[in-house]
């Protein structure tokens, strides 16, 4: 599903929207998203009860994103631990598709996907850049449990101001279920863990 290989062309749309180049390092990073998709239950209060999170559920997400990424406005969130790289190899994928979808003479699609890297300088007017930029899917990075308030309320900002294109984040912590519902306070659309290398069979930490 994911073949870490990008036509020179594509490549090239990408790079020039941004496209975080830590994804390029090849067959170092490759990886087979069925086995590292890792199932999980959020805990997002004691008052409300949550399910797991299934392997399946997510695979589902994970090949409609691909497989039709322009399909509908809706908000992903892609995890991966220890760190983000996996998360945002599964997202130049998703962008990937995109941009094929605005080479396609056929599809209807006029713009390209943009991928907008979040920094905690952020001067006022991000919104007014990323719309002159009018893109079809908008890839959010650098976003962690971590993040400050103001990175928080950015990224809030963003997601609900592009509420007419997908919108994908990036994100590295505990799982995405819980970050959008404790950090952001927003309804999660697809909701995909991805798991490093060694990651014990599969043993899930979070139930």
């Amino acid at each position: 599903m994911i073949t870490f290989k990008y036509d020179k062309h594509i490549l090239k749309i990408m790079q020039a929207r941004g496209l975080d180049n830590s994804v390029l390092q090849g067959s170092s990073i490759k990886f087979e998203l069925e086995e590292s998709l890792v199932q999980f239950k959020p805990v997002i209060r004691e008052d409300i009860k949550s399910n797991i999170i299934s392997v399946a559920q997510q695979l589902t997400s994970a090949k409609k994103l691909i497989s039709d990424p322009l399909s509908e406005p809706t908000i992903a969130c892609v995890n991966s631990y220890p760190s983000d790289l996996r998360a945002k190899c599964f997202a130049a994928t998703v962008m990937e598709s995109a941009a094929f979808d605005y080479t396609d003479p056929e599809s209807k699609c006029r713009s390209k996907p943009l991928w907008y890297r979040m920094y905690s300088d952020t001067s006022y007017g991000y919104i007014d850049k990323i719309r002159d930029q009018k893109p079809s899917l908008l890839i959010l990075s650098n976003v962690t449990d971590d993040s400050t308030p103001q990175r928080i309320e950015t990224l809030r900002d963003i997601l609900t101001y592009f509420d007419k294109i997908p919108r994908i984040v990036v994100h590295s912590g505990n799982n995405p279920v819980e970050f959008f519902s404790k950090r952001l306070y927003m309804q999660l659309n697809h909701a995909i863990r991805i798991g490093p290398q060694n990651k014990i069979g599969s043993l899930n930490l979070d139930i």
